[in-house]
């Protein structure tokens, strides 16, 4: 039976600054970064203002997504429904995969249950602070991932709302902070051990624009670890 010992199940409210996260999980030498096509990212550089810049990498599951169309009703899927889209966009099945969707933020004791070795993440953040943050690195204007199924302003208000309390209950309260990415990446099971900063660079041109405010991508990383709260559930 598939427990899912080689996911990473990844979730956090629109603005929650959880992309960012995730590019420093992904950068990690385990992680397979297969789903990463040039029609799956979104950037927004603001270098007077790094904490405004947008960075989408990889596939988001998800309504109106090419993935994970019904992800917002994982409750009515079986557990061979969900592994088969999770697959469908990596080129190959090796090595550790981290699987993003804002809806799993509902199901997150359900993904537990089905995928009881996988380790599931989420990023909280004020639900005003991350409205604010959605909007401020592109709102409806951003081109990946889609937003649709949020319909409007209210309804984005309230959604991040509540998958904020869901998150809050799951983990039995607010995410705690971390000091490093090395800390991370081992609470995850992963090797203390990231790719180097040229092979980073080589990848994905915006860590240059990141540079220019960090001496090195690892600093980079350590400052996205310690300006979240991140919940890791490992069983």
């Amino acid at each position: 039976m598939y427990t899912g010992n080689d996911l990473i199940l990844m979730t956090g409210p629109p603005g929650s600054r959880w992309s960012g996260l995730a590019r420093a999980i992904t950068s990690n030498v385990a992680v397979n970064v297969s789903d990463e096509k040039k029609e799956f990212t979104y950037s927004k550089v603001n270098n007077n203002s790094p904490d405004l810049n947008g960075w989408h990498r990889g596939v988001y599951f998800g309504p109106y997504h090419m993935y994970g169309k019904h992800f917002d009703r994982l409750n009515l899927l079986s557990k061979e429904e969900i592994l088969e889209e999770f697959q469908k966009p990596f080129k190959n099945w090796d090595g550790v995969k981290v699987i993003k969707s804002h809806w799993f933020a509902y199901h997150l004791p359900l993904l537990r249950k089905m995928f009881p070795e996988a380790k599931i993440v989420a990023v909280y953040n004020d639900a005003q602070k991350s409205f604010d943050h959605w909007h401020s690195v592109g709102g409806w204007n951003i081109t990946y991932p889609h937003y649709d199924w949020y319909i409007n302003d209210t309804v984005m208000k309230k959604q991040i709302d509540i998958e904020n309390k869901f998150i809050v209950e799951f983990f039995d309260g607010i995410p705690s902070t971390r000091e490093s990415i090395k800390e991370l990446y081992l609470e995850l099971g992963l090797p203390a051990e990231m790719h180097c900063d040229e092979v980073l660079l080589e990848r994905d041109s915006m860590f240059k624009d990141f540079l220019k405010q960090h001496k090195n991508i690892k600093s980079l990383f350590d400052t996205i670890v310690r300006n979240r709260h991140v919940g890791v559930s490992t069983h």
